[in-house]
């Protein structure tokens, strides 16, 4: 038969039955936040059969004092584990490691931000978003709130912190050309072959790029390989350009 109880039950147990001069039996608990542990002895009670016990033992428990330095110590582990590839956390360009435990503390850790819609739960940046309110990269300044819970006890670490969304990534002229290409097939082919009004908005529908965006896709990748590399050759594109519209008014007339 097994009996499962706890270390201060059975202690009262061996009192009662006038057992204090019994060989003592020592039970090493766990260390600080490391859990509740089991042990397994066997007693017997004088006429009794012999009985299996389970004995729970808690672990060592924190001081108020205790508790309070060793927050103190991971809240410093805390702001620098985080970091991940960050250098500080007035200059957050890259995700954040919302750890959940620390090593050779007893906390766990959770999270509260102030900004969920530029930072998820984990950690993780939304670039899009930053872009969007800060295009000119100055940075968000945000809070986040590192809990350090302990058995019934919650400490909370509040960090100050500015994210950036960071220049895009630059693309290859391989892969402006691309860019071309794609526009391309979804716009020039189509005028070419069909009667279609190429308004600017029905371009940018289509392909996702402005007609700036286009022209300047355009003169990108001739510069790059050499094409009206000067600003003159653009010159005599506009100067056409003003040609035919003008052609195209006396036309009208």
């Amino acid at each position: 038969m097994l009996v499962v109880i706890s270390l201060a039950l059975l202690t009262d147990i061996m009192q009662k039955l006038g057992q204090e001069s019994s060989p003592t039996v020592q039970i090493k608990r766990n260390g600080y936040g490391e859990g509740q542990k089991e042990e397994s002895l066997s007693m017997q009670v004088e006429g009794e059969e012999k009985q299996d016990i389970e004995i729970q033992v808690s672990p060592k428990i924190y001081s108020e004092t205790q508790l309070e330095k060793e927050f103190q110590k991971a809240r410093k582990k805390l702001e620098v584990q985080i970091l991940g590839k960050n250098k500080d956390l007035a200059h957050v360009k890259e995700d954040l490691e919302f750890v959940t435990e620390l090593r050779d503390f007893p906390f766990s850790v959770s999270w509260e931000l102030s900004r969920y819609d530029v930072m998820d739960s984990l950690g993780r940046l939304n670039l899009e978003k930053i872009r969007e309110e800060d295009p000119e990269n100055q940075g968000i300044e945000m809070n986040i709130t590192g809990i350090l819970h302990y058995e019934e006890e919650m400490y909370p670490c509040e960090m100050d912190l500015i994210v950036f969304a960071g220049k895009e990534r630059q693309l290859s002229t391989k892969e402006r050309v691309q860019e071309l290409v794609n526009v391309e097939q979804k716009v020039r082919n189509l005028a070419a072959h069909s009667i279609v009004s190429a308004t600017p908005e029905w371009v940018k529908e289509r392909t996702g790029k402005s007609v700036d965006e286009i022209m300047w896709l355009i003169r990108y990748i001739c510069e790059k390989v050499g094409i009206a590399d000067s600003q003159e050759s653009w010159r005599s594109y506009d100067r056409m350009n003003k040609k035919i519209i003008e052609k195209l008014d006396k036309t009208q007339l």
